[in-house]
């Protein structure tokens, strides 16, 4: 059976606007977070626009909070409608990386948080109409244990600029446990 090929135009169009420079809007003000899908983890959602040469085109940073999990758990994603990289934030997770080839040098197992990366995932999207899967995934720096730092990296590997004030931040819990 042949493997499916990506669509050269939409990686293309993906490529140039993660290597241009981009603005997270809306970063200066407390964000507004809305309950998303996953109610019964109580899962809570902020999408902020990202600007790029002074236009809004319609891309912008998710991030996915679970305040009342039992540890620090989120995700940062970019959205490119669809999702082209995101970030899982939780020390206990373990991630097969079950479709790396051996030229990309991803480890089999990925433990703790990690980047699915667009350069290693862009091979997966076929279609713009269908989402692909963030299948491949590395590691974050050991440091980066705190969400406003995990952030803060994201955004650098990004090329998003984001105010060394910025004010967002995690939900707080609603429960005791």
């Amino acid at each position: 059976m042949r493997k499916p090929k990506p669509n050269l135009v939409l990686v293309a169009a993906i490529d140039a606007f993660v290597a241009m420079d981009k603005r997270l809007i809306g970063a200066d003000e407390p964000p507004t977070w809305r309950e998303g899908r996953e109610q019964g983890l109580n899962e809570w959602i902020i999408k902020l626009p990202l600007e790029v040469a002074g236009e809004q085109r319609g891309q912008s940073l998710m991030v996915q909070a679970y305040p009342n999990s039992p540890s620090l758990k989120f995700r940062i994603a970019i959205l490119f409608e669809p999702s082209i990289c995101r970030l899982d934030f939780e020390l206990a997770c373990i991630h097969p990386n079950a479709h790396a080839e051996e030229t990309e040098g991803l480890k089999a197992i990925v433990k703790g948080p990690h980047l699915h990366a667009w350069d290693d995932n862009k091979r997966f999207f076929y279609s713009a109409t269908l989402a692909p899967k963030l299948h491949n995934a590395y590691e974050i720096p050991t440091n980066i244990r705190s969400f406003d730092s995990a952030l803060r990296w994201f955004c650098t590997e990004y090329r998003i600029e984001l105010p060394g004030s910025h004010r967002i931040e995690l939900p707080t819990r609603t429960t005791l446990f």
